[in-house]
């Protein structure tokens, strides 16, 4: 494995001056900067034979070489004779190839991502503890359950209840239908401890059960046919008739209408 570098060209002329890295040579520095390789700049590739080229540093792995060249660029980082027009913050967990680098993926995990910690909770029904790895600047969780059975076992108890009004957001109410006792949200306009005893309610009110549920539209083969023979009539295209007063209507093909007509009754 030949070992990455790092290089700055600088323009003879107008002293403008690049930086770059190396790590996909196949050979030594010497043999590849100037002869297989030309920088990663289009423009400076383009009249590479204006610049002198310096390699500054060779290095081990591909990690290193990317942070020396990234903090020589954002020491530079606005003068106006640099050529770099952006840096990397991190490094890609691929490579140039495709094949993902597990080195590159570690590096970005320890270095980008934020601080994670485990801590230790103790579930408020059954005392099991559990440990979870969780992100630093999240504080703690107050009350921690290991599963949804145990939270609702909790949560269900007349004690846990009664911290609800405590908190002033619920409100003990009597259900105007079954007489039991709910505890209701102090924004909600429901009266009722259910939808069922809200359906209750309203037919004592006065209210009635749609009349055609449960059953079938008797008018629904009616209306069928009316709209099939609408669409065939569609068929064979229909134009605007505009009328005296400036409005218009739809105005369907006559023959359609009696031809459709005789092979009804023929059939």
């Amino acid at each position: 494995m030949w070992l990455p570098y790092v290089y700055i060209v600088r323009n003879r002329l107008t002293k403008e001056f690049y930086i770059g890295m190396r790590s996909a040579n196949k050979v030594v520095a010497e043999q590849d900067f100037g002869i297989k390789y030309f920088t990663s700049s289009k423009y400076v590739r383009k009249n590479f034979d204006d610049f002198d080229a310096t390699i500054l540093a060779y290095f081990v792995n591909q990690v290193s070489a990317f942070e020396y060249e990234n903090n020589l660029i954002q020491q530079h980082w606005g003068d106006p004779l640099m050529i770099n027009k952006h840096y990397q913050k991190s490094m890609s967990k691929f490579s140039m190839s495709g094949s993902k680098r597990r080195d590159l993926a570690d590096f970005n995990r320890r270095t980008k991502s934020k601080p994670k910690e485990n801590r230790i909770y103790q579930c408020r029904n059954c005392g099991n503890e559990v440990v979870k790895l969780e992100f630093c600047h999240h504080s703690p969780k107050e009350f921690y359950y290991c599963n949804a059975s145990c939270r609702n076992k909790i949560t269900l108890r007349p004690k846990f209840k009664k911290t609800l009004t405590n908190e002033k957001k619920y409100k003990e109410t009597l259900c105007e239908n079954c007489g039991k006792m709910y505890f209701k949200n102090i924004s909600s306009k429901s009266k009722c401890c259910s939808m069922s005893c809200s359906m209750k309610i309203a037919l004592k009110d006065g209210g009635h059960p749609a009349w055609n549920k449960g059953s079938a539209n008797p008018l629904a083969a009616e209306n069928g046919r009316k709209g099939s023979k609408k669409q065939s009539m569609t068929v064979k295209g229909r134009k605007r008739k505009y009328l005296e007063n400036g409005k218009w209507t739809w105005e369907y093909p006559a023959t359609s209408v009696t031809e459709q007509a005789g092979s009804i009754s023929e059939s």
